[in-house]
């Protein structure tokens, strides 16, 4: 659902026409095939790198893995004109793309934080997530304007570097304790347990 979610998000945010790609195949991208191709990069993981094969994979961990698989496959490309040259296509498919993986770590991110937050943190459990703040200093601020143009360079520079998993967690997670710091600081935040 959120990959077609953000897919039309993108769709209404671009003056240019974008589609899901078709890879060298002919077959096209969907979230259905995401979600296919991302239990498949799991499946690797768990078995190379996780000390516990079956053990529990974290939202941070899901975050990286999915924005690692998005970066692999390129699955959202604009429509061009033949006029264009491949160099130019090749940028515009990787900005388009590391926009795709990014938006889906903040939104991923927040859906975990609105439907876990509440019953396992507040004191009262009808008191929901409040996304707005979380999301506010990450979007609106300085430096979670820095954070998000450094981290999407990032991305961008990884194309030709091997994904680090682990390190790209990590960053989701320091992210997430800030925004929720900044989110607490803020008058009418629900109190914790």
């Amino acid at each position: 659902m959120l990959f077609n979610t953000l897919f039309q998000w993108l769709q209404g945010e671009y003056p240019q026409r974008i589609e899901w790609r078709r890879d060298h195949e002919g077959r096209s991208f969907s979230p259905e095939r995401l979600w296919d191709e991302y239990c498949k990069v799991l499946e690797l993981t768990r078995e190379n790198f996780m000390e516990s094969p079956t053990g529990w994979v974290d939202r941070h961990k899901i975050v990286a893995l999915t924005q690692e698989l998005i970066w692999h496959v390129q699955p959202v490309e604009f429509v061009f004109d033949d006029s264009i040259d491949e160099e130019e296509r090749n940028d515009e498919l990787a900005r388009i793309n590391t926009d795709f993986a990014f938006l889906f770590g903040i939104h991923f991110v927040c859906k975990m934080n609105e439907k876990h937050y509440p019953t396992q943190r507040f004191d009262n459990p009808a008191n929901h997530f409040d996304t707005e703040r979380f999301i506010y200093p990450i979007l609106h601020t300085n430096e979670g304007k820095d954070f998000v143009r450094e981290h999407k360079k990032y991305l961008m520079a990884v194309r030709r570097t091997p994904f680090p998993q682990f390190l790209i967690a990590q960053l989701w997670t320091v992210i997430e304790q800030w925004g929720l710091a900044y989110a607490r600081a803020q008058k009418g935040w629900p109190m914790e347990k």
